[in-house]
């Protein structure tokens, strides 16, 4: 500080005052940053449980219908066997 003083004078003691005084409205700037985080992070849980349920869906529908071609199959195969 001393050495800042020697080389700026009494400007440095107003930097310091202003750098002071901008304190609290950097906390508040991050009481709004959190916030808004948290915000994007609840939507981005909301977006990846619709699309985990999304794919669960896309799975079910995707073994049923696997099945019933397969189902068919089996059933051309023992029509052919049997002929």
């Amino acid at each position: 500080m001393t050495l800042l003083y020697s080389l700026l004078g009494w400007t440095m003691l107003a930097g310091v005052l202003v750098m002071l005084a901008l304190l609290p409205l950097q906390g508040w700037q991050a009481q709004i940053y959190e916030s808004m985080q948290d915000e994007k992070l609840s939507a981005m849980d909301q977006r990846m449980r619709l699309t985990t349920e999304v794919l669960g869906s896309m799975k079910i529908v995707k073994v049923l219908l696997w099945r019933r071609l397969y189902n068919e199959l089996t059933n051309i195969a023992l029509l052919n066997k049997g002929n």
